[in-house]
C-alpha cells in the first residue's frame, strides 16, 4: 500500500517565501526613492530616480534571498523534510535516507533507508518513490510491503 505524497509535495513550493522577499525588495526601492527625492528636493533626476531604486529593490531582494539559502532555510517556511514525513506515515521513530535528511521532493526510484524504531531498534527498509504521481511505498528487505498508518504524508 503507498502514501500520498501530493499535498505534502505542494506545501514544499516556496513561492510564498519568495513573494515574501520580492516585497521586501519592493518596499526598500520606494524607501530608496523617498530618500532620495528629500536629499535631492529639485530632481535628482527623472531617469536616475527610477533606475535607482529598481536597483536598491532587486539588490535588496537577491541579498535576502542569498541570505535564506547561504543559512539553510526552508523557502517553505514550515520545515517538513521527506524523511520525517516518511517516518510519521509510517510509524516509524525516525528514517534515514542519507542526503542529510534534508530533501523536500519525493524521491524517484528505489533507496533504501535506516528507520528507527522504539526502543532503540533499527532495520533497513526499501524505499520506492514516484516522484510523477507523488506516491511511495515501503518494503522491508524480505520483500514485504510495510503498511503505512497514514494514507497521505502530514503537511504540517
Amino acid at each position: 500500500m503507498s502514501v500520498d505524497f501530493s499535498d505534502w509535495s505542494a506545501v514544499q513550493t516556496p513561492v510564498v517565501t519568495i513573494l515574501v522577499l520580492a516585497a521586501i525588495g519592493v518596499v526598500a526601492g520606494v524607501v530608496c526613492r523617498l530618500v532620495l527625492r528629500r536629499l535631492y528636493p529639485f530632481g535628482y533626476g527623472q531617469i536616475g530616480e527610477p533606475r535607482m531604486s529598481v536597483l536598491v529593490g532587486f539588490t535588496v531582494f537577491m541579498a535576502s534571498l542569498a541570505i535564506c539559502m547561504f543559512f539553510d532555510f526552508p523557502l517553505e517556511g514550515h520545515p517538513s523534510y521527506f524523511d520525517d514525513a516518511l517516518a510519521e506515515s509510517y510509524g516509524f521513530e525516525s528514517v534515514d535516507c542519507g542526503n542529510g535528511s534534508r530533501r523536500t521532493a519525493v524521491p524517484d526510484g528505489t533507496e533504501y533507508c535506516i528507520a528507527g524504531r522504539k526502543g532503540g531498534k533499527s532495520l533497513t527498509i526499501r524505499v520506492h518513490g514516484d516522484a510523477k504521481a507523488k506516491r511511495v511505498e515501503v518494503y522491508g528487505m524480505d520483500g514485504k510491503s510495510i503498511g503505512p498508518v497514514r494514507t497521505t504524508a502530514p503537511t504540517r
